[in-house]
């Protein structure tokens, strides 16, 4: 599977986020490229489809949002 500077944009509380995902032999990595979560980029883990890898960053994203932004319990609570 190759997947190479692919784009994806979601909302967390009204600010876009956008990210650029690549997966090159097995091996994922994304980079914010708009808006600002605390996590810059991500890489790793074992995904089997870009859907997949998608709903795991932006579980990540929204997670460093609200942890930077309003503290671990509201982090935890927004899982």
């Amino acid at each position: 599977m190759g997947i190479n500077n692919y784009k994806h944009k979601f909302m967390i509380e009204g600010k876009e986020i956008e990210l650029t995902i690549n997966c090159k032999n097995g091996y994922w990595t994304s980079a914010i490229i708009k808006g600002e979560t605390g996590t810059r980029r991500c890489s790793g883990g074992k995904y089997e489809s870009l859907k997949e890898y998608i709903n795991e960053q932006k579980k990540q994203h929204r997670y460093s949002f609200n942890f930077f932004n309003y503290g671990y319990k509201a982090a935890k609570n927004a899982l």
